[in-house]
């Protein structure tokens, strides 16, 4: 990309014309009887290069609006920030002329930004002196095995030889006990494993049991499998140009980032996923051989180096027959059927040109499958529920309309004094003073209060309704204040009383307001305290 973009730069910075496609034609052309693998992904390069060239014309649109921003040159902490959180590469900004030279210790600063500080607490480890870690888990692999204590210090231990892998690769490290201590931490400084523990460490020279977590590597291990199958079968789906950018393994889940233009589709992820579980259920040998580095890279090319370049002499090449074959230095599944299942959990686009696929394998992928058929059951029952409840309530609605003229009348024409109409409690007072309307009927909702309020004071102008009703974890009041009532039971004065009583807040004009709270046992109170204030009582 970096190289595509500094193309793009000089031939816009020298006005040149070239077309992008045309140049990939003229070096395939020229080297394919070198490299033949390029002919078969010509129409891959141009697909890429193509979308590429459009994004960092976009992202020049994007970063010249931040570049306008800053008010002085930047200091290399400023480049930084903007690299890490805006995109901004210190390339861009010498191509602007923000800058003159990319400054030389930008590159070693970004580098240590980025190293973890458990990696540097191990660089400061000592271990001088210590002859190499005999590496169990790459011959038989014993579960349980005594080993001679090499040194012994802080909270670290260093054994002759161990069978718990040691972070790396992306891979999480064993857990399990040594001496009944707790192994929390695995890590390599060379060829010496220093495994950390906690709640004490074992005695210099002593020799000591040991034992690893069997549930904890089996799981990793599943995974890490699975982290291979899940490349291949991404290229095989989406296209030659994807690349394991990195990759993280542990019990219950794992990811893998993958080289990819585009957020992936519903259709993509079906794919991919159908055609790693194809893999598992094949049950295809995994074979783990050892290659000199040369030999390895002349029989499979670099394509191998999914994980990124080893640097050693001899190559430890993983291969699932010829789906997929990489250097590696993780622990693996036998077999692929032991994986028994691979799930994609989810997906997303974490950078240009980086997707992320997070997944699960083994038994939490069976156990992530039950409870998503379990979540679906549950989903369709209470989508049934809502709709039944949705067409009872349309039913109610119905119901409710035609019924309301009768209701409305039979309200008007109460007789003055106290009576109770369907659930709705009306008191009638003498000509030329406010009447007063209320329910918390459960039977009526919003819908209803709304309806009956509008015509119960277009009918009575000294009318003043209050319909109050539950609303989830909140209690809800409707009031309407009729023209004449209005002039002293203004409903926005009314809906704030009721509020303050129930615990929340409520307003509205003099006609119409609302309000409510989250007190409902305070309803009652709430409608007494409104009817003394309309019936002035």
């Amino acid at each position: 990309r970096m190289m595509l973009r500094r193309i793009i730069s000089t031939m816009n910075r020298l006005s040149l014309k070239f077309d992008m496609g045309e140049m990939v034609d003229t070096q395939i052309d020229y080297l394919k009887n070198t490299y033949p693998e390029l002919e078969k992904t010509r129409e891959d390069i141009k697909t890429i290069i193509g979308i590429e060239s459009d994004r960092y014309e976009n992202s020049k649109l994007r970063m010249e609006k931040i570049v306008s921003n800053l008010n002085q040159k930047p200091t290399v902490d400023d480049l930084i920030r903007l690299y890490e959180s805006d995109g901004v590469t210190p390339d861009y900004l010498k191509e602007m002329k923000v800058i003159s030279d990319i400054p030389s210790t930008f590159y070693s600063k970004l580098s240590e930004l980025h190293q973890s500080k458990k990696q540097k607490e191990q660089d400061q480890v000592s271990l001088e002196g210590l002859s190499d870690t005999e590496l169990l888990y790459y011959g038989d692999d014993p579960k349980e095995f005594d080993a001679n204590v090499l040194k012994s210090f802080d909270k670290y231990v260093v054994l002759d030889k161990t069978s718990f892998y040691a972070r790396g690769g992306g891979q999480e490290p064993d857990h399990g006990t040594i001496e009944n201590f707790e192994v929390v931490d695995v890590s390599k400084h060379g060829n010496i494993i220093v495994h950390e523990l906690k709640n004490g460490i074992p005695k210099e020279g002593s020799t000591v049991s040991c034992i690893v977590n069997s549930k904890r590597r089996d799981g990793i291990t599943k995974n890490h499998t699975s982290t291979h199958i899940l490349n291949s079968s991404s290229r095989s789906v989406l296209g030659s140009w994807v690349w394991q950018h990195s990759a993280f393994k542990e019990e219950d889940h794992a990811r893998l980032d993958i080289t990819h233009h585009s957020a992936l589709t519903d259709d993509e992820i079906t794919k991919i996923e159908d055609l790693a579980n194809s893999v598992v259920r094949k049950n295809i040998p995994v074979t783990i051989e050892n290659f000199d580095r040369g030999t390895a890279e002349q029989k499979y090319g670099f394509k191998i180096y999914q994980g990124g370049i080893v640097p050693v002499k001899s190559i430890r090449i993983v291969s699932i027959e010829d789906f997929d074959i990489e250097a590696c230095g993780g622990t693996h599944v036998k077999q692929t059927d032991e994986i028994e299942l691979i799930k994609i959990t989810r997906t997303k686009r974490i950078q240009d040109g980086v997707v992320r696929i997070e997944f699960v394998s083994g038994d939490t992928a069976l156990d992530y499958v039950k409870q998503h058929d379990a979540d679906l059951i549950k989903k369709s029952s209470e989508l049934k529920d809502k709709t039944e409840l949705k067409e009872k309530r349309q039913e109610q609605k119905q119901e409710l309309r035609e019924k309301f003229p009768l209701l409305v009348e039979n309200i008007i024409q109460s007789k003055i004094g106290s009576t109770i109409v369907d659930e709705i409690v009306v008191d009638i007072t003498e000509p030329g003073k406010p009447n007063f309307c209320c329910t918390d009927s459960d039977q009526y909702d919003e819908f209803f209060h709304i309806g009956l309020g509008e015509k119960l004071i277009e009918k009575d102008p000294w009318m003043v309704y209050c319909g109050v009703f539950e609303d989830g974890d909140k209690i809800r009041a409707i009031i309407y204040s009729g023209d004449q009532a209005a002039n002293d039971k203004k409903a926005g004065d009314i809906a704030k009383i009721v509020s303050e009583i129930l615990g929340g807040a409520g307003g509205g004009n003099q006609r119409f307001a609302q309000g409510g709270g989250k007190d409902k046992s305070k309803k009652n109170d709430a409608i007494e305290k409104v009817k003394s204030v309309v019936l002035e009582v």
